[in-house]
Formats: C-alpha cells, sequence, structure tokens
C-alpha cells in the first residue's frame, strides 16, 4: 500500500481532481517498478472512463486520455 500528496493551486473539477490523483498515483508506481497496480476509487463515472477504449471528449479529457 502506498500514500502521496501533492497540493494543487487553483479551482479544479471533482472530476478533475480524482483524475490527477490517479495519475499521480501511477506515476508513482511506475518509478517504483511496481508492475502490477490496483487502483481503487469510488467515482464510477472515472472508472467507466479509464476502462473505455473510446477518447474521451469532456473537459478532463486530456487527463482521461
Amino acid at each position: 500500500m502506498m500514500v502521496g500528496y501533492k497540493g494543487l493551486q487553483g479551482m479544479f473539477s471533482p472530476k478533475a481532481t480524482e483524475l490527477y490523483a490517479a495519475i499521480l498515483g501511477l506515476q508513482i508506481a511506475r518509478q517504483l517498478g511496481h508492475l502490477y497496480v490496483i487502483l481503487e476509487m469510488d467515482a464510477k463515472e472515472i472508472i467507466m472512463n479509464l476502462q473505455s477504449l473510446e477518447e474521451s471528449w469532456s473537459v478532463e479529457g486530456v487527463l482521461v486520455d
């Protein structure tokens, strides 16, 4: 189990914040050499976006991609 944090300044949507946290967590896991990662979150829309093979055209689409 791993925990990390990073402060952000500005106004972000809840979806953008959750996506950014997932990205940072995956980057940390990769830097530590973990090959298998379980990403746990309760934001159903984000989970569906990350599992989809289609390009996301939402405002947060850049983070999803």
